[in-house]
């Protein structure tokens, strides 16, 4: 399990994230989200999300760590294959972020 965190006062954004992540529980190519708390660490009010824990890290790690930043072909076609697998799910996301409510 991996944990996001953030100050309480700037929680909308993560808050947001999570209710997209929970929006795509059954895509299995999505990082499933295991709920949310807020708690106190050093004085500080965090909010926290609770994720799976996707051991390969993100796609940024991923080119950050390669040589010359740039993908081989074999991870490009497993990353396209996964994006374009998980694309059934896209009609949640632009529902999701089409509505009004996000633009208060």
């Amino acid at each position: 399990m991996a944990e996001k965190s953030c100050d309480a006062l700037y929680a909308v954004l993560l808050m947001n994230e999570k209710m997209v992540l929970e929006e795509l529980q059954d895509c299995p190519e999505i990082v499933r989200c295991f709920g949310d708390s807020f708690n106190f660490e050093n004085g500080q009010k965090l909010y926290n999300v609770l994720l799976e824990y996707a051991s390969g890290g993100s796609l940024a790690d991923k080119l950050k760590n390669s040589s010359q930043h740039r993908l081989s072909e074999l991870d490009i076609r497993r990353y396209t294959k996964s994006l374009l697998s998980s694309s059934k799910c896209l009609p949640i996301v632009q529902h999701h972020i089409n509505s009004p409510t996000n633009y208060e």
